[in-house]
């Protein structure tokens, strides 16, 4: 009788331990599962490096728009600039040849 209920007992603990590593195992495979599948909290990092993109993409599309305007104001100064230089040249040759025209008129003429 005693040999027998050992051996039961014994049979009992080897079914236990044998349960709690299938369930063990099967922790272990959930666990794989869930770090696949991403957590809520995941979701809300996702969400948050999306408006982290978001806002870098927008600093970046500024920036760009700014160093457009700038190139085009400076290329409109230059021209000005060239324009200016344009006029004041023709308008400093006007006054040496008024100038000529005018030493040539105060010559006496023989």
């Amino acid at each position: 009788k005693e040999e027998h209920r050992r051996h039961e007992r014994a049979e009992n603990e080897e079914q236990r331990r044998q349960e709690t590593a299938v369930k063990e195992v099967a922790v272990e495979e959930r666990g794989k599962k869930r770090k696949d599948r991403p957590s809520p909290a995941t979701g809300r990092q996702t969400r948050k490096m999306a408006e982290i993109d978001k806002k870098k993409d927008e600093k970046e599309r500024s920036r760009k728009e700014f160093w457009h305007r700038y190139e085009q104001v400076q290329a409109e100064r230059r021209r000005q600039e060239e324009e200016d230089s344009r006029k004041a040249a023709s308008q400093l040759q006007s006054l040496q040849n008024l100038q000529i025209l005018h030493t040539v008129a105060k010559e006496p003429t023989d």
